[in-house]
Formats: C-alpha cells, structure tokens, sequence
C-alpha cells in the first residue's frame, strides 16, 4: 500500500511539474530555434530574444506564430514577414512567389527591369486584408510558409524577434 502511495504522490508531483514548466515557457522571452527553415539568418540550436508586447508589424520583422501543419497541432514557426495588410501576392511561371504594394517588388529574387511585365507574366493571388500578413523562411527550399498555408492572421503572431542590437548580451548566446 506504501508503495502504491509513493508511485501516485511521485505522479502527481510529475504531473504539477510539467504543467507549471510549460506556463512558465509560455511567457520567457526567448526560443529556441529548431530547424533550418530561417537558415542563415538563425541557426538551428540558437536562442532568440522575444518581443511579446509588440504593437506594430513591419515587412521585414522576424515574427513567431502559431500554425497548424501537416494535420498536427499548432507548431510554434518562425518566419520573417514578407508581405503586409493591402499588398498583394503573385506566383510566376518558375513558382516563385513574390510580394507587390502597389509601386515595388519585394522578395523576388531575380533583378526586376520591367515591373508591369513580370505582373502580367504571372499569376496574381490574393491582396492581404487588414489583419493578415504573408511569411516566408529565409532558407526559401527549406521552409514551410505562407506558400504552403497561406496568409498568416495577427492574431496568431505571439511575438517578434529582437534583432541583435536589441538583445541583453546575458542572454544572447548559441548553444553548442
């Protein structure tokens, strides 16, 4: 009887620890990376300073938000974002995917003369509501991202990610 006491109180103790870890993780203010998808600027096994009190999202900014990919749960991915409220998204003969708001190309990687050419030569998508933002890992063959699952909601953005000027040199390491 002792011992099946010892194993439930030894289950419970388990139990309110994983549940108190994964609260607290919740809130740090920094992740770690897993994977190759924003390969070079971040490599797999880095830790990241977290802005979980941001108020405005730039093309540009390195973002973390929940998505549901391949039939699993809602992953935790990062990605910079790409495209932003009102600009629209394009595809071009190659499959590649690019942004334009209106007057620019962005995230095209192929030196653009003609603007209006590469427009009619491909194939126009969808134009970004208020509330919606296109991602994209910097490793483009490697990521999984908005070219998969499509516009990502500002809802679903947990945080942005401190560029390194911004990050207190205590927690700016990589480990080994």
């Amino acid at each position: 009887m002792k011992a099946i006491f010892k194993v439930f109180k030894l289950t419970i103790i388990c139990v309110v620890l994983i549940f108190a870890l994964s609260l607290v993780s919740a809130h740090l203010p920094f992740i770690l990376i897993s994977g190759s998808s924003m390969e070079p600027t971040f490599k797999d096994g880095q830790i990241v300073y977290l802005d979980r009190n941001f108020e405005d999202i730039k093309r540009g900014d390195v973002v973390i938000f929940k998505q549901q990919v391949h039939f699993s749960f809602d992953e935790k991915l990062i990605k910079r974002v790409c495209g932003i409220p009102g600009d629209k998204v394009y595809k071009d003969k190659a499959e590649k995917f690019f942004i334009y708001d209106g007057k620019n190309i962005f995230y095209y990687d192929k030196k653009v003369s003609d603007v209006l050419a590469l427009l009619e030569s491909s194939t126009y998508l969808y134009t970004l509501d208020d509330n919606q933002y296109f991602c994209m890992g910097d490793n483009r063959d490697e990521s999984i991202d908005s070219r998969s699952f499509g516009a990502i909601d500002r809802k679903k953005i947990l945080a942005l990610v401190k560029d390194d000027a911004e990050i207190p040199k205590a927690i700016s390491w990589r480990i080994k």
